[in-house]
């Protein structure tokens, strides 16, 4: 709708689903319903027909009979649903209705959620379907019957859905020494403005009186769950009485005082239970690296013994990091705290390796701690992986160019540009040797680049003159060649990891069929050894593969399967069911324990991601009939 007058499009939008869903009605029902005067309704009912003018649907107002609509109804609510983004503010109505449902007790009937969120009864269909698959693997149920619709589930579990939703629009920044936070408007009717600045006044006085601090999800997390708590309490909905499992801590007790005598409430011992797990989880983080030298007992020393048994390869850098965040992490998980991470989907896209150690170290925890991380959980994890990745390869030698330096005498003036370059790109290239001109012609180079402080030409190999003094152009010059370099290098390693004989391109299999499929052939090429295609399929059941939105799977071995480095693809213009999501392109990575060491994962999926940014690439590897025509289309990317 092309109007200037927002507040009108919402009473139109409003009138419309009214009618729609309702199917026949009179004047005094729209005028009670907007609370608008008979002229304003008529008014509006105008404006209906002018917008329906080119569309094969008609507004009727018959006397005696009532007003309704004739026509094509989905064309209808084509016109006013537009977009996702009925709500204001970039909530997705999907969250909404989902809160909507988590916070209320009774059953709710699709008529009156078509009428609050101001949507067809197609679209909410649409978007039940959504809410169901959002519930599956979590510990709460749909449910429907004559009365209505509703999620079923412990009030527990129901916070902690509903924590995890919030958190998504939360928005804190530092302004001098204080957080302030916001949120958007249609989540305070569950989150009050005035009542979370009044929290975060108590757990200001609360930490002036106990020391203890909170991350920043830590913060996040009890700041939301108590301005839930405060809201349930005064509606009387207040946690089912649970076993206490832990002791209730001091600090607790005085952040429960804080609470009661700021908010007026009482707040009841199952209440206090729950907010203890937050406490208990802010003090297991405290733990410092001390703790590995000052006591051998501890929960964190024992996570540090248990990850040198378990992981492949680690530094002990690695080995502290995660020790001191899974501490934490382990106690969120067995209390059920939600937690969110607004970059998971970036960090699996970007790090797939460092997700998949992650998802099998998540793997490994479950066995021994009898703990199931999510995919927000796991991506914080990854990222400690990836920075050990980073560590390792930070002095690869596959990705630094070989530069031999050459002067006249091949001392003096060659040791000044050495410095000069060295200081320039430091570990980025290595210097292997700084050699005369005679020298030069009298031995083979091997090296990637020469550069050389006289005017010299060498068959087959790019020669970069630079004077000792050197200038920025001459820098530029030398930059340009080894960046040059670095991209041809994890171009030439992405095209030599696929082939013809490890893609395919098929239509409407099932996610089982392409892992078997893919799987199987590269234990036939001698790639990988039998158990490759359980070992898939366990990883994905852990946690998805698939990139959410880009319709691509990204499925991983784990490397003790994998003889040869490779990278198979299946491709299908028909979508293919793969966890929650469909997805059109799948990449099988699939790495040996030793490449595992020393590719340089890095360049390889810039590489990649260049392939899935592609349209053009995308849509003729989708749409590609054979192996060859994929390999054909990437290739064409990188020519």
């Amino acid at each position: 709708m092309s109007r200037s007058d927002v507040g009108d499009d919402k009473i139109i939008k409003q009138m419309v689903i009214y009618i729609a869903t309702h199917k026949t009605v009179h004047y005094p029902e729209l005028m009670k319903f907007l609370n608008i005067s008979r002229r304003a309704t008529v008014r509006y009912l105008d404006e209906i027909e002018r917008l329906l003018e080119d569309k094969k649907i008609r507004l009727v107002r018959k006397r005696n009979v009532g007003i309704y609509f004739e026509g094509d109804l989905d064309a209808l609510f084509a016109k006013i649903d537009g977009d996702n983004a009925i709500m204001p503010n970039q909530v997705s109505r999907e969250n909404m209705l989902l809160l909507e449902l988590l916070m209320n007790d009774k059953p709710v009937t699709l008529q009156y959620l078509a009428e609050k969120f101001f949507i067809s009864r197609s679209t909410l269909d649409r978007d039940i379907i959504t809410i169901k698959e959002e519930l599956l693997d979590t510990r709460l149920a749909f449910v429907g019957d004559r009365r209505g619709i509703q999620i079923s589930g412990k009030e527990a579990d129901k916070r902690n859905f509903a924590s995890k939703i919030i958190s998504k629009y939360w928005k804190e920044e530092i302004k001098g020494k204080s957080r302030v936070i916001s949120i958007p408007p249609e989540l305070r009717q569950i989150v009050n403005k005035q009542t979370i600045e009044d929290i975060q006044s108590v757990l200001k006085d609360f930490h002036q009186k106990t020391k203890i601090s909170f991350t920043e999800f830590q913060y996040q997390s009890i700041l939301i769950h108590i301005a839930i708590m405060v809201d349930r309490i005064r509606q009387n909905k207040i946690l089912v009485t649970t076993t206490q499992k832990h002791r209730i801590q001091e600090s607790t007790k005085i952040l429960c005082r804080l609470l009661q005598d700021k908010f007026q409430i009482d707040i009841p011992a199952s209440e206090k239970n729950y907010l203890n797990i937050h406490i208990l989880a802010a003090q297991k983080g405290m733990i410092s690296k001390d703790t590995f030298s000052k006591n051998s007992k501890s929960e964190t020393s024992e996570l540090f013994d248990f990850l040198k048994l378990n992981l492949i390869e680690y530094d002990d850098k690695l080995l502290e990091e995660l020790a001191l965040h899974l501490g934490p992490a382990i106690h969120r998980s067995k209390m059920h705290l939600g937690i969110y991470n607004p970059y998971t989907e970036q960090i699996k896209k970007l790090y797939p390796v460092a997700f998949s150690r992650a998802a099998e170290l998540g793997e490994q925890l479950f066995q021994h701690y009898h703990v199931t991380f999510n995919d927000h959980e796991l991506a914080y994890v990854a990222l400690h992986f990836q920075a050990y990745i980073e560590r390792s390869q930070n002095n690869s030698e596959n990705k630094r160019p070989r530069i031999v330096v050459v002067c006249s005498t091949g001392v003096g003036t060659a040791s000044i540009l050495t410095q000069r370059i060295r200081s320039m790109f430091g570990q980025r290239i290595k210097i292997s040797r700084v050699i005369s001109v005679n020298e030069l012609f009298k031995s083979a180079v091997d090296e990637d680049i020469i550069v050389s402080t006289i005017p010299i030409k060498y068959p087959g190999k790019n020669v970069i003159q630079m004077s000792p003094i050197s200038s920025k152009n001459d820098l530029s010059l030398l930059k340009k060649e080894v960046n040059s370099f670095q991209q041809k290098k994890s171009r030439k390693m992405f095209l030599q990891l696929i082939s013809p004989q490890t893609s395919f391109a098929g239509i409407n299999e099932t996610m089982d069929g392409v892992i078997e499929l893919l799987g199987k052939n590269l234990v036939h090429l001698q790639k990988a050894v039998p158990g490759v295609v359980q070992s898939i399929k366990k990883r994905e059941k852990i946690s998805s593969t698939a990139l959410s939105g880009l319709s691509i799977a990204i499925p991983h071995p784990q490397p003790k399967y994998i003889k040869h480095s490779s990278i198979s693809i299946y491709s299908s213009p028909r979508s293919i069911r793969w966890g929650k999501s469909a997805v059109n392109l799948v990449f099988l990575f699939a790495y040996s324990e030793a490449d595992i060491k020393q590719l340089p994962f890095d360049e390889i999926y810039h590489e990649f991601n260049l392939i899935i940014s592609s349209s053009t690439t995308k849509d003729e590897i989708i749409n590609a009939s054979s192996g060859e025509e994929v390999v054909n289309a990437i290739q064409k990317l990188f020519a």
